[in-house]
């Protein structure tokens, strides 16, 4: 019982450090992703069903003059 326990517990962390590995690729995967989104050449944008702006990225902001508060949730096409 003791060793199957002890294998259980080493079984978990080594479950628990590949989930953090993995948690720590994706973050990097993620800020690399909105780098390129707020960083492209080209404007983009995102907006709901009413047509307000949920996301815009750094290049149509600086084309439009804008901050990105001003823009999300209170503007729209």
């Amino acid at each position: 019982m003791e060793r199957a326990e002890a294998s259980l517990r080493e079984l978990n962390r080594n479950l628990e450090a590949r989930v953090r590995e993995r948690a720590a690729l994706l973050e990097k995967a993620t800020q690399e992703t909105e780098d390129i989104y707020n960083n492209a050449p080209c404007g983009h944008h995102t907006l709901d069903s009413n047509g307000a702006f949920v996301k815009i990225n750094d290049t149509e902001l600086a084309w439009l003059g804008y901050a990105r508060e001003e823009v999300i949730g209170s503007m729209g096409i």
